[in-house]
């Protein structure tokens, strides 16, 4: 031990044939000698004493000294382990590179328990030491990670447990916030405890805002092997999406390349093999990607670079110390062995690209870690004439530094204002990367926010401006001040709808609020803040919140935002359900928040309604190609120096979608004319439940037909949307009529539109339609259609010789109906149904009339929608091609239809995905609340020509005029819960067209009078043939309308 130490020492003296002695340690080491355990504990000492500046010699016998961990003798084993814990322990952390291969060995699944046990000892020591350790370590990850999570199947539980442990340790330190909560089921997936396939599935829809770099992409990875190996063609694509897109988000080539040895050979495998064409695409775009990566070797060239300007460095040291001892020899030979100098300058460079990757900036941490290695085989750079190591060191920190990422600062990552003449203070600067693990949102861009200003956040549908939004809310935007230093509000769509929220009132919602009961605030104020937005009007501050309408539940979440009182309010489409009056109150209040000198609100708006924009904002930040590009100015600003700014979807930019393909709904039977009404509610009267009996709507009258292009207009609350709810049948009136014919399809797109897909939330959309529309029926529809009331007295019947005679109801032999199987016409008979009694195998058909009057009209209407929704499917099939033709007709590609859930959808392509579900069974009339909320500029525009081409008739509620102007020639206009129309009377025949009012009623009444003739012919033959027919109905209908149709007459 005493001659390895001197040799050790002579290395650092000059004395050459020492070092040899010492270079041959690792041999001695291995040869079975009595002194094994002295000279392990030499060893322990040695690399105490030396330190840092021996370790290039003394990780030589790293590999030998950790054989010794399996020795039998225990004093041996001891020693070896004592030993290497100090070699690891001396090691610089930024040279933790150097211990790699020594670990990587002792790691090997070949190797003894002890010598894995011991090994991952090794590796928590090397974090653990210090936060460089903690970040050295980390950047090795790649390397690492699978070597641990190869031990979490080993046959020793031991072994297994150090290994899960020391796996979970290693994710820890990838420090990302985004993977933090799927850490354990990562975990879990690479011990085989999770599914592979839901996992894959979770990591497609994480949003990353923070950088993603070598480490995070090691976390991911065992998942991502484990998906490209599965046998599930989905989750085989998904694997392959997210491994390009994560790959693509890493700017750093050198941080990808150490996983393209793994990735490629399973990537080129499903690329080759794999049937389907789509995955085989997938794949391939994927291998195509890693296979550049590859051949850039980013890291090889810098190694390079670096170990000759250290050669030239020792060339020039040695011609200097030449000349200062020899009188000017060119060449002399070094004090210091060439093996020793390799050794030592090969784990300089090692130590040179560690603090290259850690962004090392000050000299002195170099001059601290590289000099004491250089000096000893840089014999003459210590004198005052000789080299210049300052020289030396700065150029070996320049070649390093290319394989750091640019710090947030250096990131490129906008365009900012320039020119605004504001001296405001500055909120954020901030560089940040949003994406999922299946798409790119945006790439390191620079976000910078001024106290005091109004940004709109513009950009297409599926840009990112909403997730945006909540990422700054919810903390996650890196550099963005804390909820300590300063608050934020967001107010988005959605308030109060989920449970139990739902169930509360105003006031109680708004006291449960998590910031306004830290802020504690008194009920008095909460109700004063309510009032002053008019909720005191109509009970409303009494009414649970899922009884109000889209619009008061938008004005609730502005109640909300005025109590917290935020230094930054977020508003993600605002104007959304609001009429023209409350839109005008929030543009007060937003120039309220600017104005307020004290206080400097900033607000940030993401919205598509232009002029809302235009009267608001003092700045806009364009989201473009993966970057925020900010401009000073108002909406019109921004379009004069952008004139052509892009504000549609990637996808509409690529396929330039002009107009959302509606299908034609086709011909009803006996609507011989597009004027011929289909549906009519007459006099209608509808009160909520828990409303105090206040009716929502009062005493309405509509009419529809195919050439309807109606708009529902009024104030919040005023009833639109109950009207719209009562035409499709989603409400049953309190009082009043309700006719539908019996194959008429509606499609109804609510105000909360998602609401539609609040339960399917894990499937795609194609998933969802192939659902919703399996059987032959529309089984969403059928769930939320209203139970409408059955006669008062339903008759009872019993068989007798397998006809039907009415009995008593507490009859023993009284039959009860059980379901409508089927449909058939009779001619002038109308409509028969096969219906099957309880307990009975037989069927019988029936009569609209019977059926009706045995209180089963319910089942009629459900068996006359089925069978509407029959004759569309049987002229469309329902397949996954067919679905997705469909859905490319409203704007949403075959991968964001198929590949991707709907709850990972953006809102903007949720809503394009409700209104492709809405009109699968080419509807006759389609009814639209609120269809501009989600919609950015050219998809409304593509909707406006989808619709004026549109063959069935069209019901919308809309506070945008000007899309209204562009669809709809008659309006409903709602006051209070009472509906006036205005416009042209859309329900009126073709032939009915004509100056003179009076000849236009006669027709009618002519025409009605033929209807009620043939009605009595129809009474008659039913007679005929044995069935029910009403008595007591009066003629007095025959004299008044023979009086109307011949108005002359009577009144001669």
């Amino acid at each position: 031990a005493a001659v390895a130490s001197s040799a050790l020492r002579s290395v650092f003296l000059g004395r050459p044939e020492e070092a040899r002695t010492l270079l041959a340690l690792d041999e001695l080491l291995l040869v079975p000698v009595e002194g094994d355990g002295a000279l392990l504990t030499a060893l322990a000492v040695l690399a105490v004493v030396v330190g840092p500046a021996g370790l290039p010699l003394l990780l030589r016998v790293l590999v030998a000294t950790l054989s010794k961990v399996e020795d039998k003798h225990a004093q041996v084993r001891s020693a070896a382990a004592a030993a290497s814990e100090a070699i690891v322990l001396s090691c610089d952390p930024f040279a933790f590179e150097a211990l790699l291969p020594a670990l990587a060995a002792a790691l090997d699944a070949r190797r003894s328990p002890v010598m894995k046990l011991h090994a991952l000892r090794l590796l928590t020591l090397c974090w653990r030491q210090s936060k460089d350790g903690e970040k050295a370590v980390a950047e090795k990850l790649p390397e690492l990670l699978p070597l641990a999570v190869a031990l979490l199947l080993d046959t020793s539980s031991e072994v297994r447990a150090a290994a899960a442990e020391a796996a979970d340790s290693l994710m820890q330190l990838c420090d990302n916030s985004d993977l933090a909560p799927y850490l354990e089921d990562i975990l879990g997936c690479a011990r085989g405890s999770r599914d592979v396939a839901k996992c894959v599935s979770e990591l497609a829809e994480v949003i990353f805002v923070q950088r993603v770099d070598a480490p995070a992409l090691a976390v991911v990875l065992p998942v991502l092997t484990k998906g490209l190996k599965s046998r599930n063609a989905k989750t085989q694509r998904q694997a392959c999406i997210i491994a390009e897109n994560m790959g693509r988000l890493v700017s750093a080539v050198a941080d990808v390349k150490p996983f393209a040895p793994q990735l490629l050979p399973l990537l080129k495998r499903i690329s080759d093999e794999v049937a389907d064409p789509d995955i085989r695409a997938v794949a391939g775009r994927a291998h195509e990607f890693f296979a550049r990566v590859a051949e850039r070797d980013t890291t090889g060239k810098v190694r390079q670079e670096l170990r000759s300007l250290l050669d030239m460095a020792v060339v020039e040291a040695e011609m200097a110390a030449a000349g200062a001892k020899a009188g000017g020899r060119d060449v002399v030979s070094a004090p210091c062995p060439l093996q020793v100098r390799d050794v030592v300058l090969d784990h300089a460079v090692l130590l040179c690209l560690g603090l290259g990757r850690h962004r090392a900036q000050e000299q002195a941490a170099w001059r601290q870690r590289i000099c004491p290695l250089l000096e000893p085989v840089m014999i003459g750079s210590s004198g005052p004439g000789d080299l210049d190591l300052d020289v030396l060191l700065s150029s070996l920190q320049d070649v390093a530094g290319r394989l750091a990422v640019a710090a947030p600062s250096e990131a490129s990552g906008s365009t900012m204002a320039v020119g605004t003449g504001s001296s405001s203070e500055k909120l954020c600067d901030c560089t940040l990367t949003l994406a999922c693990g299946a798409a790119t949102l945006l790439t390191e861009a620079r976000l910078q926010l001024l106290r005091g200003r109004v940004y709109g956040l513009v950009g297409g549908n599926d840009s990112g401006k909403s997730t945006l939004l909540r990422a700054i809310h919810e903390r996650r935007v890196t550099g963005f001040p804390s909820a300590s230093e300063l608050s934020t509000a967001l107010v988005e769509h959605g308030v109060g709808e989920r449970a139990p929220e739902c169930e509360l009132g105003p006031v109680d919602f708004l006291l449960t609020d998590p910031v306004i009961k830290r802020l504690g605030l008194h009920q008095e104020k909460v109700v004063l803040a309510l009032k002053s937005m008019g909720f005191d009007e109509g009970a409303r501050l009494k009414k649970p919140i899922k009884t109000l309408s889209g619009g008061w539940r938008m004005k609730l979440g502005l109640v909300r935002a005025m109590l917290q009182s935020a230094d930054v309010v977020l508003l993600d489409e605002p104007t959304g359900h609001l009429d023209q009056s409350n839109i005008s109150w929030l543009e007060d209040y937003v120039h309220g928040l600017q104005d307020d000198k004290e206080k400097m609100v900033t607000t940030l708006v993401v919205s598509h309604d232009a002029p809302f924009l235009d009267r608001v904002c003092t700045d806009i930040i364009h989201v473009h190609e993966g970057k925020l590009h900010s401009y000073h100015g108002n909406f019109s600003s921004f379009l004069e120096q952008v004139p052509g700014a892009q504000l549609g979807s990637k996808q509409e930019e690529e396929q330039l979608l002009q107009s959302f393909a509606l299908p034609e709904p086709g011909s009803l039977e006996g609507v011989r004319s597009r004027g011929k009404r289909f549906l009519f509610l007459q006099d209608a009267f509808y009160a909520y439940p828990g409303g105090n009996g206040v009716p929502a709507v009062r005493g309405a009258t509509v009419e529809c037909s195919l050439r309807s292009r109606v708009a529902i207009m009024g104030p919040n609350g005023a009833g639109k949307s109950t009207v719209a709810a009562l035409v499709v049948g989603e409400l049953a009136p309190d009082s009043g009529p309700a006719w539908r014919h019996p194959n008429l399809r509606m499609a109804f797109v609510a105000q909360h539109a998602f609401h539609h897909l609040e339960e399917h939330l894990d499937l795609t959309a194609t998933e969802y339609i192939l659902w919703r529309f399996e059987g032959s029926e529309d089984r969403e529809a059928l769930g939320f259609r209203a139970e409408e009331e059955e006669v008062a007295e339903p008759k009872t019947y019993r068989l007798v010789d397998d006809r039907l005679e009415q009995c008593a109801s507490d009859n023993r032999e009284a039959v009860q109906p059980e379901v409508i199987v089927d449909r058939r016409q009779r001619g002038r008979l109308g409509y028969e149904y096969e219906l099957r009694w309880k307990g009975r195998p037989a069927t019988m058909w029936l009569s609209r009339q019977q059926v009706a009057a045995m209180g089963c009209l319910g089942m009629a209407k459900r068996e006359d929608e089925r069978q509407a929704a029959h004759r569309s499917l049987s002229s469309r099939p329902l397949t996954t091609p067919s679905v997705e033709a469909h859905l490319a007709g409203f704007g949403l590609c075959p991968e964001e239809a198929s590949h991707r859930r709907l709850g990972a959808l953006s809102s903007g392509q949720r809503a394009r995905a409700v209104l492709g579900a809405a009109t699968w069974l080419a509807p006759h009339l389609l009814v639209l609340d609120e269809p501009t909320n989600y919609l950015d500029q050219p998809s409304l525009a593509a909707l406006v020509a989808g619709l004026k081409v549109f063959g069935g008739g069209v019901l919308i509620i809309s506070h945008t005029a000007a899309f209204v102007d562009e669809v709809c020639t008659e309006r409903w206009m709602m006051q209070q819960g009472v509906l006036r129309r205005e416009g042209a009377v859309a329900f009126a025949d073709d032939e009915a067209t004509g100056p003179n009012a009076v000849a236009l009623a006669a027709a009618a009444a002519a025409k009605d009078l033929k209807e009620r003739k043939k009605q009595k012919r129809l009474k008659e033959l039913r007679k005929r043939f044995g069935q029910e027919v009403s008595e007591g109905e009066d003629d007095e209908w025959y004299e008044k309308l023979l009086k109307k149709a011949n108005p002359k007459t009577s009144a001669s």
